[in-house]
């Protein structure tokens, strides 16, 4: 390598008459030392990286080609797949299709045993309903049967207790005033029995 910073820093100049500022040329000669010092660390840096960056690209190639080779067998491998997957995929559609049938006529039998089912439910359910309005119609029959011995039943109680309260009336309009009712018409009734 040529020129280093500390070449720089030690550089002596010979003094001439008239010559520059030796305060202003130390001061230049320290700027230019600091920032020379400043691009060799960056330029060893850079060196560094780019043996680094190289190191990788190399790496990326022979990746690339593993990755080139494995794309070129997992290509054939594809195609290989896709040509068994379309041959089962045709066994499998025809498979498929014989079952479907069966289970359509399987399913249309069912459909059939299940209507006819159904009608025999109806049926039965229309039966059912007229046995329930006959008997409901008998059920409502005797209740009104029912209900009109109530109603003659009801009358000749009322009969017999307006009878009994007719009764009852005679007697206390025979019954001497402030009587005892206990007493008989013998007035052999003791009292307070």
């Amino acid at each position: 390598m040529g020129l280093t910073p500390l070449d720089i820093q030690r550089k002596e100049f010979s003094k001439a008459f008239r010559g520059y500022s030796e305060a202003e040329v130390d001061e230049f000669l320290d700027q230019v030392v600091r920032q020379f010092d400043a691009l060799v660390k960056d330029n060893a840096a850079l060196r560094e990286q780019l043996e680094q960056l190289t190191a990788k690209v190399e790496q990326y190639r022979r990746l690339e080609d593993t990755l080139h080779n494995t794309l070129v067998v997992a290509q054939q491998a594809a195609d290989e797949i896709k040509a068994s997957a379309r041959k089962e995929a045709g066994v499998l559609v025809e498979q498929a299709r014989v079952e479907a049938e069966q289970i359509i006529r399987e399913a249309e039998a069912r459909v059939e045993r299940a209507r006819r089912d159904a009608e025999e439910l109806i049926r039965r359910a229309r039966v059912f309903q007229a046995q329930i309005k006959g008997m409901l119609a008998s059920q409502l029959d005797l209740l009104e049967s029912e209900g009109r011995k109530l109603e003659q039943a009801t009358g000749e109680v009322a009969s017999a207790l307006a009878q009994q309260n007719g009764a009852e009336a005679a007697a206390s309009a025979l019954s001497p005033v402030g009587g005892d009712p206990a007493q008989t018409e013998d007035g052999l009734g003791a009292p307070g029995t």
